[in-house]
């Protein structure tokens, strides 16, 4: 799951010295910001990168796109039928749902006995199945 960005944190160490009352001074907040700014920095980047590669790429993740993909037959995809429980989720964009049910579909064909529901990105595929 994505954490939240907070701007100040994008900003160099010098702009985020002037801008921040959480800089120099003897606070341990002060302190564990600088001594790991490098890591709050680059991992602010890097969040906001893949926001940004969720919001636009993900955007053009549809069904009508994932059943034109090869080694997807269109009726086995269909049988996976609605994300019930997911439905209109405030957790998950349309083509996040889409991905599970990818997913889904594919770990039903390798595992053919062993068919189970994705739910998330996280817990389901902690067992690298």
């Amino acid at each position: 799951d994505a954490l939240p960005i907070w701007p100040e944190l994008l900003l160099t160490w010098e702009d985020f010295c002037r801008v921040s009352s959480n800089c120099g001074g003897d606070t341990e907040l002060a302190q564990f910001y600088e001594d790991n700014w490098i890591t709050l920095h680059s991992g602010a980047w890097a969040g906001l990168v893949l926001q940004a590669a969720r919001s636009f790429v993900g955007a053009k993740v549809t069904t009508r796109v994932v059943k034109s993909m090869p080694g997807v037959q269109k009726q086995g995809f269909d049988t996976l039928g609605p994300e019930s429980a997911l439905s209109g989720s405030n957790l998950y964009a349309p083509s996040e749902l889409v991905l599970l049910r990818w997913f889904e579909y594919h770990v039903g064909r390798v595992f053919a006995g062993d068919r189970q529901k994705l739910t998330d990105f996280s817990e389901s595929f902690k067992d690298c199945r």
